[in-house]
């Protein structure tokens, strides 16, 4: 909270983080939405929330409902699947939203985006199944790398976070693991890290796969 000056308008958080995985309570949100001054708004990212296992997420929508500084991102990019639509909505007070009303452009969204998104919406066999296959195969992931002897960070997102075994950094393994057909991305900031999404179990046995072949290579 120090870092706030007279000049600041914006604070951005994620919950659960990108791309660490890792996540806070509900006590941390409401204190630092009661400790900043009325000139600031909260954008609260909340975009892996469904894949979630951990009870005490906060309830930001109470927030909104309490009038504070606050705005809610949802995606359908996650657990909706439409990552190629590029689909998300806000979640404000009604005084936020008739400010962003104001400036946004008058044709953001598409006719064949807003039909995706409310097929999506009331899709929820796809929804549970692939919150489901998330939970199983985080799991499983992460038990694999940590059995491997990496240091594998605790997710709540639909990716899992891990250091580089000795000998390489992020973009040395990238480079090594797209040779056996497996894409990942280097955590940002994190020159040691990789950030794995989680897929199928096919993809994800193929990925463990590759990286038990590079660690014994």
């Amino acid at each position: 909270m120090s870092a706030v000056t007279d000049e600041t308008r914006l604070i951005y958080l994620c919950n659960p983080n990108n791309p660490t995985g890792t996540w806070f309570g509900k006590d941390l949100l409401t204190s630092i939405l009661e400790g900043l001054p009325k000139h600031v708004t909260v954008i609260y990212d909340e975009v892996y929330y469904q894949f979630a296992t951990e009870h005490g997420l906060p309830d930001a929508i109470r927030h909104v409902l309490d009038d504070r500084n606050i705005v809610i991102i949802h995606s359908f990019s996650k657990a909706y699947g439409l990552a190629g639509m590029r689909l998300g909505y806000g979640i404000a007070p009604a005084r936020i939203v008739a400010k962003v009303q104001k400036l946004k452009r008058s044709f953001h969204v598409g006719t064949a985006g807003m039909e995706a998104a409310r097929a999506a919406l009331e899709d929820t066999d796809h929804l549970s199944r692939t919150v489901e296959n998330n939970h199983i195969e985080r799991r499983r992931i992460t038990e694999k790398l940590s059995e491997l002897g990496l240091e594998v960070t605790p997710s709540q997102a639909n990716f899992v976070m891990f250091r580089c075994p000795d000998g390489y950094d992020a973009e040395m393994l990238t480079a090594a693991l797209v040779k056996h057909g497996v894409m990942v991305r280097p955590a940002f900031y994190l020159p040691h890290h990789i950030r794995v999404t989680i897929g199928t179990p096919d993809d994800n046995t193929h990925l463990l796969t590759a990286i038990t072949t590079i660690l014994e290579g």
